[in-house]
C-alpha cells in the first residue's frame, strides 16, 4: 500500500548535494487577468483555495526532491516583496530579481552563472510556477531520474508529456528514436501551431507537449549559451563577474540587464542545439496560462463548469469558469464556454476560447481606463 510519508522520507534519502532547483516567477500572467495583476500576478494567486498560491506549491514540491537550502527563485524586482511574505524561508541570497523582463533565456542563464559560482558540479532543473502537475509522487519520480540522468550523461534534458487534446497555446516536441530507458532525442520543436498542425500532431503519437521544466549540469549549460549566443553569454559573465557578493551583483544586474535580449529558453536552446534529450513522462500536467487551461486542468461540477470556492447557481449552463470574489451569488442561464470572473473592482464576461486574447483586453483597458485596472 502506498505511503505518503515514507515515500517522501526514502526521496529525501536520494537528495544529491549537487542538486539545485531554479523556479522560474517572474511572469506577468495577463491571460488570468484579472485574479493575476501587475501588483500580484498570477505566481501569487491562490486559484484552487488551497491555502498556498501557485509559487509556495511549486516551492513545497520541489523541497521533497531538492534540499531547501539550494532552492532559488528567480523573479522581478517589483515582486520581491511580495515574494519574502510568501517564501518567508528563503534566505535573500536565493531570489534573484531581474530588473525588468527578459523572458527565460537570458534569467536562466544568469541563474546557471549565479549557481556555477557556488557550485561548478551542480545539477539544475528550472521549472515554472505556472505548472500544474497531478501526480506529485511521479513528478518527482522523473525529476530526481532526470537530475541522475544529466549528472552522468552530461546532456540537456526537458520533461514532456503526451497530449490530450489538440491545444494551440502548448510548444510540441517530436521524438526520434528512443535512446535508452524511455530516454529520447528531440527531432524537432513547435512553438505554439495551428488547429490543424495541432491536431496532426496529436494523431500522429510523435509528438509531446513542452513542460517547459529543463534539466541541465550547469557547466554544460553554460558551454551551450556560449556557443549559441555568445554575444550577450559573454554581456552576462560581465555582469555577474563578481558573483560572491550577493549585493554588488544585484547592483550590477540593475545597471546593464536591459541590453539582454527577450528570448525564450525553447527558441534558444531547443530550436537552435542538437543535442537535446527529452523524458516522456505521465505525472500528470497542465499549464495554468490562461483561463482554458485553468478550465482543462480543474475538477468540474455536475455541469461541467469550474466554480472555484464561488457561490453559482447555473442553469442550462456548462462549459463555464465562474469565479467571484467572496460573498458575492451568482446566478447564470443558458450560458456555455463562458469565463466569469469578479475581482475588486473588475467583473469580466468573456468567450473561454477567447482565452489567448486577453493580453490584448489588458492592453485596452490599460490604454482607455489606466493602469489601476489591470
Amino acid at each position: 500500500m502506498y505511503n505518503k510519508r515514507i515515500f517522501y522520507e526514502n526521496l529525501l534519502k536520494t537528495m544529491n548535494i549537487h542538486d539545485f532547483c531554479v523556479i522560474l516567477a517572474g511572469g506577468e500572467g495577463t491571460r488570468l487577468w484579472p485574479m493575476s495583476r501587475h501588483d500580484k500576478p498570477k505566481q501569487f494567486v491562490d486559484f484552487f483555495g488551497m491555502g498556498r498560491s501557485l509559487l509556495q506549491q511549486t516551492f513545497d514540491r520541489m523541497s521533497h526532491v531538492i534540499d531547501k537550502d539550494r532552492i532559488y527563485i528567480l523573479t522581478q524586482f517589483s515582486y520581491l516583496d511580495l515574494t519574502y511574505e510568501q517564501l518567508p524561508e528563503v534566505p535573500k541570497e536565493h531570489i534573484l530579481p531581474e530588473p525588468l523582463h527578459r523572458n527565460t533565456a537570458p534569467a536562466v542563464a544568469w541563474a546557471a552563472l549565479h549557481i556555477f559560482s557556488k557550485d561548478p558540479e551542480a545539477n539544475v532543473v528550472a521549472v515554472p510556477t505556472d505548472s500544474l502537475i497531478l501526480d506529485e509522487s511521479r513528478f518527482l519520480e522523473d525529476v530526481s531520474e532526470g537530475l541522475n540522468f544529466v549528472a552522468k550523461e552530461r546532456e540537456l534534458l526537458t520533461l514532456s508529456v503526451k497530449p490530450t487534446r489538440p491545444e494551440t497555446g502548448y510548444g510540441y516536441i517530436q521524438l526520434s528514436d528512443e535512446i535508452k530507458d524511455n530516454l529520447y532525442r528531440m527531432k524537432t520543436f513547435v512553438e505554439k501551431p495551428e488547429l490543424d498542425f495541432a491536431k496532426f500532431f496529436m494523431e500522429s503519437g510523435e509528438f509531446y507537449w513542452n513542460t517547459g521544466i529543463f534539466l541541465f549540469q550547469v557547466t554544460d549549460f553554460l558551454r551551450v549559451a556560449g556557443e549559441l549566443f555568445p554575444d550577450w553569454s559573454q554581456r552576462l559573465k560581465l555582469f555577474t563577474s563578481d558573483r560572491h557578493d550577493y549585493q554588488k551583483e544585484i547592483e550590477v544586474m540593475r545597471s546593464g540587464y536591459d541590453s539582454m535580449p527577450n528570448l525564450k529558453l525553447e527558441n534558444c536552446i531547443f530550436e537552435k542545439y542538437g543535442r537535446v534529450f527529452v523524458k516522456p513522462c505521465t505525472f500528470g500536467w497542465a499549464d495554468m496560462g490562461g483561463w482554458a487551461d485553468l478550465y482543462e486542468a480543474s475538477p468540474k461540477d455536475a455541469q461541467e463548469n469550474v466554480v472555484p470556492e464561488s457561490n453559482a447557481l447555473c442553469y442550462e449552463s456548462k462549459g463555464n469558469v465562474i469565479q467571484v470574489t467572496e460573498g458575492k451569488i451568482v446566478v447564470v442561464e443558458n450560458l456555455n464556454d463562458y469565463v466569469i470572473v469578479d475581482k475588486d473592482d473588475l467583473l469580466v464576461i468573456c468567450p473561454k476560447k477567447n482565452s489567448l486574447e486577453w493580453r490584448k483586453y489588458v492592453n485596452d483597458v490599460l490604454i482607455n481606463l489606466g493602469e489601476k485596472y489591470t
